[in-house]
């Protein structure tokens, strides 16, 4: 098959196609146990009838154990210049690879990666079908990258599976908490310039350049601000999306296992909805953990839930025994709290939601609302903080889609 680029000469085309077998000979059983990516994506976002320009930049160091299959990566987020570092750790536990992450001030999250590990290549090579690329351009020997002599190859690549390409180059820090291949890549086109070292014709740096993305930003823009746009969004296109490995390695890394405690806190974040079980003497109730959230705190007849970004908790119960009065107070206490954090607007009584009386208190930064009723001897009771909207008819009416509670006869 033809398929010489725009203004390629024959004879740069032939020497391209040989370098690309000499790659994926090379690349063969090669792994990348190193790595430094330079992320820049730059968009025009469309909101209703508002246009607005928004970027992302990543600093990522990532290091990789062939042999046990663990990876460690730290990728810096810049937001107006100030970096934000985050840290990941990738270990396989019983087959099924988790990835551990935890950003400056958070606690260690922990979620299925929902890949497999033949699925990872780890070379820029395996996977990227070059066998059928478009060459753009060539040149043997372009140039030295740390004393050696490099060719410089540029395709168009058609078909190639970039969604490790993608995450590794720091956009894993955006999804984090969600598996990777819950993101739509199907209208990602890719160009790439591999930089190969003439001597083992491995890739030593290589720049990519992406476009369209347009189903990859709707993605990006709604999970990385907590959904608040998803009514609103409408367009999103790259003016700029460019990725730069360099720094890489291929000689053998060992990376350390997780310290045991670590694991053992990391809070697991559900990649699909998960049923909880509570109950007292008179009252049980049935609370469903969301996919995209974790399980902060269980007992018999209690759960906290938030979502991962700590951006909405919610507290499930069933009390006995316990009277309304006793919920009354809790709220109360809860409000005495808040006046003394600086941040109390007002609180007062809300709608009745079903057979809930409810009562809010709106916050500077948020809005906390409560649901209760009596179920016999006990109260069902339902806490949720939420500071994406100041709003208790948008906040509880969708947690209690989350409960049922039913009462135990004897």
């Amino acid at each position: 098959m033809n398929l010489t680029g725009c203004g390629i000469s024959e004879k740069k085309e032939v020497a391209a196609r040989e370098l690309i077998a000499k790659m994926i000979e090379s690349a063969d059983g090669a792994v990348v146990s190193q790595s430094d990516c330079t992320t820049k994506l730059e968009t025009v976002l469309t909101f209703g009838n508002r246009e607005f320009n928004w970027w992302w930049q990543y600093e990522t160091h990532n290091e990789y154990d062939k042999e046990s299959g663990r990876a460690n990566s730290e990728v810096v987020y810049y937001r107006d210049d100030v970096p934000f570092i985050t840290k990941f750790h990738m270990t396989e536990e019983q087959g099924v690879f988790y990835i551990y992450g935890k950003q400056e001030d958070t606690n260690w999250l922990k979620y299925d990666a929902c890949f497999l590990k033949e699925d990872m290549s780890r070379n820029f090579v395996s996977n990227m079908n070059l066998e059928n690329a478009e060459v753009i351009d060539y040149k043997e020997e372009a140039e030295e990258i740390n004393g050696k002599k490099v060719h410089r190859l540029s395709v168009k690549l058609q078909d190639a599976s970039i969604r490790e390409l993608l995450f590794e180059a720091g956009f894993k820090l955006t999804f984090w908490g969600s598996e990777y291949n819950s993101v739509d890549l199907s209208d990602v086109t890719v160009q790439i310039d591999y930089y190969v070292d003439s001597e083992t014709n491995q890739v030593i740096k290589l720049e990519t350049q992406l476009g369209g993305m347009k189903e990859f930003i709707r993605d990006l823009v709604i999970y990385n601000d907590n959904l608040s746009y998803e009514d609103e969004y409408k367009d999103g296109k790259v003016e700029k999306c460019v990725l730069v490995y360099d720094n890489i390695s291929y000689e053998e890394r060992k990376v350390p296992m997780l310290n045991f405690e670590i694991k053992k806190e990391s809070l697991l974040v559900h990649q699909v909805d998960t049923v909880y079980t509570l109950s007292v003497m008179d009252a049980e109730a049935e609370v469903t953990c969301p996919k995209g959230w974790v399980v902060l705190s269980k007992d018999t007849n209690a759960i906290s839930i938030g979502r991962f970004d700590d951006q909405m908790n919610a507290s499930f119960g069933v009390y006995m025994p316990t009277t309304i009065e006793d919920g009354e107070a809790w709220i109360a206490r809860d409000i005495e709290y808040i006046k003394e954090e600086g941040v109390y607007v007002l609180d007062k009584k809300g709608p009745k939601m079903g057979e809930f009386d409810t009562y809010e208190i709106s916050m500077r930064d948020g809005i906390v609302g409560y649901a209760y009723k009596p179920i016999k001897r006990a109260i069902a009771f339902i806490c949720v903080n939420d500071y994406t909207s100041s709003r208790l008819d948008k906040t509880l009416p969708e947690m209690l889609e989350y409960v049922k509670f039913t009462t135990i006869e004897w």
